[in-house]
């Protein structure tokens, strides 16, 4: 995997979980977002001090396993009754949808 330059970790700030450039914003924060259905757009809009390149590197961070606390992102094995199963029809095809162009 490439290496990710936007994603940090500080053990002295949001307890040591990955963030976006040393900002008080987790990649867990941003993959939540992208998976509860906000476009890049709105995401960008509601905290303007992130960059386009910032949601891309958290997807890719938690793509590659790295969010541990969101192990439900991974499994492939979701229930229709889960309060994830949005997640099969959010996250899957926004990331698929920006591997196009490429």
């Amino acid at each position: 995997m490439k290496h990710l330059k936007r994603i940090t970790f500080n053990p002295n700030q949001m307890g040591g979980k990955p963030c976006i450039r040393g900002m008080r914003v987790t990649v867990g924060m941003v993959v939540g977002l992208v998976a509860s259905g906000y476009s890049r757009e709105k995401i960008l809009e509601a905290y303007p001090y992130l960059e386009e390149g910032d949601i891309t590197e958290a997807l890719m961070y938690a793509a590659w396993g790295g969010v541990r606390h969101e192990p439900h992102l991974f499994t492939g094995f979701i229930s229709d009754r889960s309060p994830y199963s949005s997640i099969k029809s959010s996250i899957i095809p926004f990331i698929l949808s920006n591997r196009e162009g490429r």
